[in-house]
């Protein structure tokens, strides 16, 4: 690996003096998807249907469904020509069909070309030029006139081959976090409803009865949560607080964005002056409050943890702020059980239909639903269990995004020539 120092200017941007550049129709036939060949298609990889059909869409790279006979087969690279993602190149190797216009682009036979690092280029480094209004199209007329840098074919390999083993990095880690959401779930229904009891919380007398919250623990209380809340209060009216009211430091207003997880998300960019948000009175929240939206995105609910960035906190007129008697509930153990299947369909129970979506009501429907209580002690437990793999879940999170950043980082070196791997 080493840095260059000489480039030189061209229509593909600023490259090494040692790179050559052409527009890929100099350098591949360009070919347009045609309609679904019905004769040979399924929607799954049945039996003799083992030739995958991808079409002029982005997710599930391009995936529509499978063929008998492939119409194109070898090393290659397909690109969106019409809709969302248009440009979006994918690398194809062996045999496939391609659908809806969508562009399939082969290596000249006198061109060594590795198209794994042709489509990360036309990703990463062509800027596709479209006319306003209407769907947007690419045809492969237009898009053969597009420039892209040539470096040595054994330099093209190696960038590739760097950036691959970055991409299935990136794959493990989504597959984990994947497996890590989908384990924290798991346990959350097991947990929240008590068919799994922690050490220490079992016992042999206990059994599963039916309540308004479903099957429940007989150890386990009941009640209402207007028999358990000792604060409740909606936010600001529109009028109360207007753009003009917005400083630059001072108590923090809250958005959706701050309650989308269990916890109250610190970031924020929209602040009030204390004396405003002593005005507000009961649309301020504090520590250990929940704050809920009740108009808009329906389901957002969390807790102010005593560890907050800010002691105090502004709700939007879109949200309502509640707090419970610390004798019988932990505020993690209301945010969780809301955040659970059984909670989140009974809290949306009474959502509107028509128009902004917005709970009927919202502090009385609050007050009339029905949660589980086990004892503050099992609450604590429960909550610091699935705490502990939220932490485990924000770490690979950091983690994908250091890689993802190492990448991008590489690509803007790789692919500019800044940095060479050969």
């Amino acid at each position: 690996m080493h840095v260059t120092d000489r480039f030189k200017q061209t229509p593909a941007g600023e490259i090494p003096t040692d790179w050559d550049y052409k527009t890929i129709g100099d350098v591949t036939d360009v070919f347009v998807g045609r309609d679904l060949r019905e004769d040979i298609y399924s929607p799954s990889p049945n039996s003799g249907f083992d030739y995958p059909v991808f079409s002029n869409t982005v997710s599930a790279a391009g995936l529509y469904g499978f063929y008998s006979s492939p119409e194109y087969e070898g090393d290659s690279v397909t690109v969106v020509g019409r809709g969302v993602g248009l440009g979006t190149a994918f690398a194809r190797t062996g045999g496939f069909g391609a659908i809806g216009r969508l562009l399939v682009l082969f290596p000249k036979s006198a061109v060594t070309l590795d198209t794994r690092y042709l489509a990360t280029f036309i990703n990463e480094r062509v800027k596709i030029f479209t006319e306003t209004g209407g769907i947007p199209q690419l045809t492969g007329v237009q898009f053969s006139k597009y420039y892209v840098a040539l470096p040595p074919p054994n330099e093209q390999r190696a960038i590739a081959e760097a950036l691959s083993d970055l991409d299935a990095l990136l794959g493990v880690l989504d597959r984990m976090l994947t497996k890590k959401r989908d384990l924290k779930q798991a346990a959350m229904q097991q947990l929240l409803t008590g068919q799994t009891r922690l050490p220490g919380f079992k016992s042999d007398n206990v059994e599963l009865l039916p309540t308004e919250c479903g099957l429940m623990p007989s150890d386990w209380d009941v009640c209402r949560s207007g028999d358990l809340i000792t604060e409740i209060s909606m936010g600001p009216f529109g009028s109360d607080i207007k753009v003009s009211n917005f400083v630059s430091e001072g108590v923090p207003v809250l958005s959706g964005a701050n309650v989308r997880e269990e916890k109250l998300h610190d970031e924020f960019h929209n602040f009030v002056t204390s004396k405003k948000a002593r005005s507000l009175k009961k649309a301020v929240a504090k520590r250990g409050d929940i704050v809920v939206t009740h108009r808009g995105t329906l389901g957002q609910i969390a807790f102010i943890p005593n560890d907050s960035e800010y002691t105090h906190y502004v709700i939007s007129q879109s949200q309502f702020r509640v707090r419970f008697s610390d004798e019988t509930a932990i505020p993690h153990w209301v945010v969780l059980y809301f955040h659970s299947e059984q909670g989140a369909k009974a809290l949306l129970k009474k959502k509107g239909h028509s128009g902004v979506p917005a709970i009927a009501q919202a502090t009385t429907t609050f007050r009339d639903i029905p949660i589980p209580l086990p004892s503050l002690d099992e609450q604590t437990a429960i909550a610091e269990v699935l705490s502990d793999m939220d932490a485990e879940i924000a770490a690979l999170e950091r983690r994908r995004e250091k890689t993802a950043q190492l990448k991008q980082g590489m690509m803007q070196e790789l692919l500019t020539g800044k940095t060479r791997l050969v």
